[in-house]
C-alpha cells in the first residue's frame, strides 16, 4: 500500500525569543536585589545579639580623696628556725628510750638545767662552744678541757681554766650533778673524783631555745621522734614592697601589724632586702622584701602562711586618686585611658595618659602631681 506524501510542518517554539533574555534578565536582577536588601536587613534577634556583643565601656572618676601618707603592705608569716633535740646516749643502754622529762611546752630552757633522762641517764643543756667528744677524768688536758671550764665558770662555778681537769674541776662538776638531784658519774665505785661523762650534755644553736613539744615518757627516740622540738626564733612575716613604698620602711622603724591576731600589735621592722624581680608564679611586683618581728608572746601564736597587714602610720592628707581598676600597665610603666567622641560607626576613641602611682589604699591608686589628669575626670575601666 502506497501512502500519500505528507507535507513537513515547522513549529516555532517562541515567536519572539528576545523576550526570554529579557525575562531571565530581570529575574536574576531582582533575585540580586532582594539577596541585598536581606543582607543587611536586621530582624529583632539579630539587632538584639549583636549588641550583645558589643563592649559597653565601664566609666570611673578622678577624685580627691583624703589618704594616710603611711605605707601598707601584705605580708605573709614565715615560720621561725626550729631544733630536734636528739640526746646520745652511750654505754649499756640497748634502746634510747625518753625515762623522765623535767619541761614543758612553751618553756624557755636555760644552761645548765636538766631538761630529763634518756635510758636512765641525764640530759643536761651546755655551752655548744664545748666540743664534747670524750669522757673527762682529772688529768686529762686539751682545748675540749679549756673550753668545759670556761663554760663551767660561766655557770658560777669555782673553776680555774687551766685546760686541765684537776681537783677544782671535779668537784665543781659534782657540785653540778648534785644541783640537779642526780648522782655524779665515777669511773668505779672506789673512785672518789666526779666524771665529765659527755652523753649527759647536749647543746643547741645560740644556747637558747622555746620548748614546742616534748617526746613522751617511753618514747624511743629516733630521727622522726626527737627528746624535744625547740623553737629556736619566732616566726616572721616577709612582705615585698615596690620600690617606692620601700622608701617609707627602715631597719629598727616600728609598724603596725594587723591580720588574724585580735588587735593590731606594734613590731618592727628587721631587715630590708635586696632589690628582686617580679615573681609572675607567686605574684609579687618587683621591689625589696621587708622582714619584720614582734613580741614573742604575740608572734609564737601566728600560724604559718598566714597573711597579715603591715602599716607605718602617717598624717591623713588630701590626695588626687583614681579606682585602681583604672590604671594600667604596660612595659613604658602605668597608665589610665580617658574616653573620647564617638564616631558613626558607634566606636569610642580613647586617650591614653601616663600617671605615676605612689601607692594603693583600699582599691584606690594615689597618683602623683603634677599630672595630666584632675579630680572629676572620667576614666575607662582596663
Amino acid at each position: 500500500m502506497q501512502y500519500p506524501e505528507t507535507e513537513k510542518v515547522h513549529i516555532r517554539l517562541v515567536s519572539r525569543p528576545w523576550l526570554l533574555t529579557i525575562f531571565a534578565t530581570m529575574t536574576l536582577l531582582a533575585l540580586g536585589i532582594g539577596f541585598w536588601f536581606g543582607a543587611r536587613l536586621e530582624t529583632p534577634v539579630t539587632t538584639a545579639v549583636n549588641r550583645a556583643n558589643v563592649a559597653i565601656p565601664v566609666k570611673v572618676v578622678a577624685e580627691e580623696r583624703s589618704v594616710n601618707d603611711g605605707a601598707f603592705l601584705e605580708g605573709i608569716v614565715q615560720p621561725g628556725r626550729s631544733w630536734k633535740l636528739q640526746p646520745e646516749i652511750a654505754g649499756n643502754a640497748g634502746r634510747t628510750v625518753v625515762t623522765a622529762t623535767y619541761v614543758s611546752a612553751g618553756e624557755q630552757l636555760s644552761l645548765g638545767s636538766l631538761l630529763g633522762f634518756v635510758s636512765g641517764r641525764p640530759v643536761i643543756l651546755f655551752d655548744s662552744a664545748v666540743p664534747f667528744y670524750r669522757n673527762l677524768k682529772v688529768g686529762d688536758r686539751g682545748p675540749d678541757v679549756a673550753a668545759f671550764q670556761s663554760a663551767m665558770a660561766d655557770l658560777g662555778y669555782l673553776v680555774d681554766v687551766t685546760g686541765t681537769i684537776d681537783q677544782s674541776t671535779s668537784n665543781a662538776v659534782a657540785n653540778l650533778y648534785t644541783a640537779l638531784q642526780v648522782i655524779p658519774p665515777r669511773d668505779s665505785k672506789d673512785d672518789k673524783d666526779t666524771v665529765v661523762r659527755w652523753s649527759d650534755f647536749v647543746a643547741v644553736p645560740g644556747n637558747s631555745g622555746i620548748v614546742a613539744s616534748v617526746a613522751a615518757v617511753g618514747t624511743v627516740l629516733d630521727e622522726d621522734h626527737p627528746m624535744l622540738q625547740l623553737s629556736l626564733s619566732d616566726p616572721t612575716i616577709l612582705a615585698r614592697a615596690t620600690l617606692s613604698q620601700s622608701e617609707h620602711y627602715e631597719a629598727g622603724k616600728e609598724v603596725s601589724i594587723a591580720g588574724t591576731i585580735g588587735e593590731p600589735i606594734v613590731g618592727r621592722v628587721e631587715k630590708i632586702g635586696e632589690f628582686a624581680p617580679a615573681d609572675s608564679d607567686q605574684a609579687l611586683p618587683a621591689g625589696k622584701d621587708i622582714t619584720v618581728t614582734a613580741p614573742h608572746e604575740q608572734a609564737v601564736n601566728w600560724q604559718k602562711k598566714a597573711r597579715m597587714t603591715i602599716e607605718i602610720q602617717g598624717e591623713s592628707k588630701t590626695a588626687l586618686m583614681v579606682p585602681t581598676i583604672a590604671v594600667g600597665q604596660d612595659k613604658d610603666g602605668t597608665f589610665v585611658v580617658q574616653p573620647g567622641t564617638i564616631d558613626s560607626t558607634g566606636k569610642q576613641a580613647k586617650k591614653v595618659v601616663r600617671v605615676d602611682i605612689s601607692s594603693q589604699v583600699d582599691g584606690w591608686s594615689v597618683v602623683k602631681v603634677p599630672s595630666a589628669i584632675k579630680a572629676g575626670d572620667e576614666l575607662l575601666v582596663q
